[in-house]
């Protein structure tokens, strides 16, 4: 469900059980070790151990509002459970 999202938000270096492995966009290592899962739309990153999923990541490293979010997730046929243009999902806040 989240591949196609995820592999045009960042480089991909490879897929290996159900995650996207690449380098971290957020803290710059080189070594592959930002995860993203391609079933749930959870990431974390093993070096800096910054996390979190599809929703959180557009807000808080791409400075998307959640209007903005809404729309780039619904491209994708993305939906999180309460989701609206005006309010963040309740189901974005839990941990992945």
């Amino acid at each position: 469900m989240f591949r196609k999202f995820w592999e045009d938000l960042i480089e991909s270096k490879k897929l290996s059980s159900g995650h996207i492995i690449a380098n971290c966009p957020l803290c710059g290592e080189q070594g592959g070790h930002f995860y993203a899962n391609i079933q749930t739309g959870c990431w974390d990153c093993k070096k800096c151990q910054a996390s979190g999923n599809a929703w959180t990541f557009l807000r808080d490293h791409k400075q998307m509002d959640n209007n903005q979010i809404f729309k780039h997730l619904k491209n994708y046929g993305i939906q999180f459970e309460g989701q609206s243009e005006l309010q963040e999902p309740k189901q974005s806040r839990k941990e992945c």
